[in-house]
């Protein structure tokens, strides 16, 4: 029996389970990241629906956060804190899958079996030519991750039917 590789999920943050844009511009600061300041990150609101997308994907796979930061350090602080409220049961565990890294860097991370979800063309496109996989999310989750399954299918005929490697079926 061939030796399976368990998938591994790289979640973009900004974009696709924060709104980012709407955020920035509603309080008009849509073209000023560097005066962005963690009482500003502290009100991003959170997409209806991630915290469901995020257990779905857990169920078939790791999954990590992978963001770009601003150019400010309370951008690193408010995501620490972010990813602890986001994932309570985890605590300060919950920091062991934050990965903080310029998008220009996203791509250092990609390798066949590890799938990125992004919602930037750039960043899948450079993820994708370095050899991983990678899903462009246009906004729904239930066509992400959809695509997500269908990836890890392609990738490997067995896997991506709501179980993890190793699990029995």
């Amino acid at each position: 029996m061939a030796e399976h590789l368990p998938f591994e999920i790289y979640l973009d943050v900004d974009g696709v389970l924060l709104d980012f844009d709407s955020h920035a511009h509603d309080t008009g600061k849509y073209n000023e990241s560097e005066s962005l300041d963690y009482e500003w990150y502290q009100g991003l609101p959170e997409y209806d629906g991630a915290r469901d997308f995020h257990r779905d994907l857990s169920d078939i796979a790791r999954v990590r956060f992978l963001t770009a930061p601003t150019m400010t350090p309370d951008y690193h602080r408010s995501r620490s804190e972010w990813v602890t409220e986001f994932l309570p049961k985890k605590g300060k565990f919950a920091l062991l899958d934050l990965i903080i890294c310029p998008a220009r860097d996203k791509s250092l991370l990609a390798a066949p079996h590890r799938i990125l979800v992004d919602d930037s063309e750039k960043n899948i496109k450079a993820w994708t030519e370095a050899g991983g996989i990678g899903i462009h999310h246009k906004g729904d989750y239930a066509e992400t991750l959809a695509a997500v399954k269908q990836a890890m299918q392609d990738a490997q005929p067995g896997l991506g039917q709501g179980r993890r490697p190793g699990m029995q079926p």
